[in-house]
């Protein structure tokens, strides 16, 4: 029962809200760090909030919340980073599917 614990797939909402200036290295950042790490990229989306700031909300899955750790501090150590967020979300085959019909 633990391995299946272990290897439970898990979804993330991270949202990260930076300088305009600053979007080119911080999205490289997000996904380099998402590719490093093993982690499977579901969306990455751009918002602008400001004239001078935007929004990334990126939504990720994995089994291993420490890697998610990793990731959020890296990135809130960049420089133009202005505010951060995150919350897990259960994760669904169905997430993985656009139908259940085969």
């Amino acid at each position: 029962m633990n391995k299946m614990k272990e290897n439970a797939r898990e979804k993330y909402t991270i949202n990260i809200t930076c300088l305009k200036e600053k979007e080119k290295s911080i999205k490289e950042k997000i996904i380099k760090l998402i590719q490093g790490n093993s982690l499977l990229l579901r969306s990455l989306e751009r918002n602008e909030i400001t004239n001078s700031e935007i929004k990334f909300k990126v939504i990720t899955i994995t089994s291993t919340i420490s890697k998610i750790e990793y990731v959020i501090n890296k990135i809130s150590m960049e420089s133009g980073v202005t505010a951060m967020s995150w919350e897990h979300e259960p994760y669904n085959k169905q997430d993985n599917q656009d139908s259940e019909e085969e």
